[in-house]
């Protein structure tokens, strides 16, 4: 059997791609049972009234009047070809809003996937998804998605997977109790290059006045993170490679005259 120069390049070529391919990796879970904040993480509580958030009762909460906080996770100059973050939580249809959201920090900008539910914007039983460029603080400069859906159960339990990969963002979320699908919103975002992602933050909020919902509170848990470090090869990959290159080895040993 004789091979050609170019075609045992074109081979090796081939080989060498195939050891650019990632798997996805568990970076973290979280359950807050011990009502600390994770190690790697920071948080912030912060609210225009009385409300606040917190880590406690073993989970992320944050309370009525206007109550708000957000955990951000350092990447660390880490790149990821692509970082997804799961965790279930509360939610309903209160007056004013109740909603979480994913923010990353890119050098392109902030993007953000967000739910929210509130009765006085969407009526009962209605959850909206929107997906959107972020400003310095929580304004919104330029909108990729929004679409509102109903819900099977008010209040209630849902699980959220927002996916980003370079140039789109993901948010899927599920009733928890049914399974049954909410929202499946993709996004395309042409300025988001992953591989220059600082930071993660989990945000949540509730807007409620006390006249309306007394007392009332939100909460997050089970918060998983996953992530494909850009270039790491897998072990499959990796001996595809090494096959590879002991097969052109040989075939060079048998013809080593030929072009």
């Amino acid at each position: 059997m004789t091979v050609s120069k170019k075609t045992a390049i074109a081979l090796a070529a081939a080989l060498l791609c195939a050891t650019t391919t990632a798997r996805a990796e568990i970076i973290g879970t979280y359950d807050f049972n011990d009502n600390q904040v994770p190690d790697g993480w920071s948080f912030t509580s912060w609210s225009p009234r009385n409300g606040y958030g917190a880590i406690e009762n073993q989970r992320f909460q944050v309370h009525n009047i206007d109550g708000g906080g957000y955990l951000t996770y350092d990447l660390n100059g880490e790149s990821y070809d692509s970082l997804t973050m799961t965790y279930i939580g509360s939610m309903e249809s209160i007056y004013w809003g109740n909603s979480n959201w994913l923010r990353v920090e890119t050098d392109g900008g902030a993007f953000v996937s967000r739910s929210r539910m509130a009765s006085y914007n969407y009526g009962s039983n209605r959850m909206r998804a929107d997906i959107f460029e972020g400003d310095d603080r929580f304004g919104n400069l330029h909108t990729y998605a929004d679409t509102i859906g109903a819900v099977p159960n008010d209040p209630g339990t849902y699980r959220w997977t927002h996916t980003l990969q370079d140039g789109s963002l993901n948010m899927l979320v599920q009733d928890l109790e049914s399974g049954a699908v909410i929202h499946d919103v993709t996004a395309a975002i042409p300025l988001m290059d992953l591989s220059t992602a600082t930071s993660l933050s989990l945000y949540q909020y509730i807007n409620a006045e006390s006249y309306h919902y007394t007392p009332i509170m939100g909460w997050i848990d089970d918060l998983v993170i996953t992530g494909t470090p850009v270039g790491v090869p897998e072990p499959g990959s990796l001996a595809l490679f090494a096959t590879g290159l002991f097969g052109l080895t040989r075939l060079r040993r048998r013809n080593p005259g030929k072009a």
